[in-house]
């Protein structure tokens, strides 16, 4: 596809076989800025459901509290609680989608 739809301003041109789009640079910046946080966000995304696959896994081994996952407004809080001093230990906060 080298063309571009009607009434976009952007210039294309063609470079050996390929086409590329000529844009400010302010506008690649901020593309090339979604583009590291959309991977971001989905390294995080796939990180918080390993994390919950693993509790899952220790839960029906019997190994975890079955109380050490919360949800907070947005947010899903894993925990641990200390049978001896009481404490809390977070062990991973994540979005809730």
């Amino acid at each position: 596809m080298t063309e571009l739809p009607a009434g976009d301003p952007h210039e294309v041109i063609h470079l050996g076989d390929e086409a590329a789009v000529v844009v400010p640079l302010a506008e690649y910046r901020e593309l090339r800025h979604d583009a590291r946080r959309a991977r971001l966000i989905e390294q995080a995304d796939a990180e918080e459901v390993a994390a919950l696959a693993e509790y899952r896994a220790q839960q029906a081994a019997g190994a975890v509290n079955p109380e050490g996952l919360a949800q907070v407004g947005r947010y899903r809080v894993l925990y641990e609680i200390d049978p001896v001093t009481h404490s809390i230990t977070v062990l991973r906060i994540g979005r809730v989608a």
